[in-house]
């Protein structure tokens, strides 16, 4: 090993490589960390959602967490039912909730399965 902890060699390749392998090579360690990025902050739910929130909105793009007491309080999550895929959604989801009046697909993160929100309607 060199003295900075690389292996011998390595530097001298990745300075070796013409101009375009090097943004090549810089760009896929771009692309990787973009990625990564996007799973672990990729969430536009505005969730994550858990039972007992009250939310507002009307639809899983525009709900946010918002205190019960609020007069702008439409619903309460009953139940988050994790682990759906999209293709598999079901109004009926809930049928073991029956406070619920409105189960929502919502998706925690890109790439990934979601999760269903049993909804009891506040006003």
């Amino acid at each position: 090993m060199s003295h900075h902890g690389m292996a011998p060699g390595v530097a001298g390749r990745f300075r070796g490589l013409s101009r375009p392998g090097r943004l090549l090579v810089f760009l896929a360690g771009l692309t990787t960390a973009g990625l990564l990025l996007v799973l672990v902050i990729g969430d536009d739910s505005g969730g994550p959602f858990t039972a007992g929130d009250c939310l507002t909105g009307d639809s899983p793009s525009t709900f946010r967490v918002i205190d019960c007491d609020n007069a702008a309080a439409r619903w309460r999550v009953v139940a988050r039912l994790d682990g759906r895929a999209e293709a598999d959604f079901d109004n009926d989801d809930c049928h073991e909730h029956p406070r619920a009046t409105k189960a929502a697909y919502l998706h925690g993160h890109r790439f990934s399965r979601g999760y269903v929100l049993c909804l009891e309607a506040l006003r």
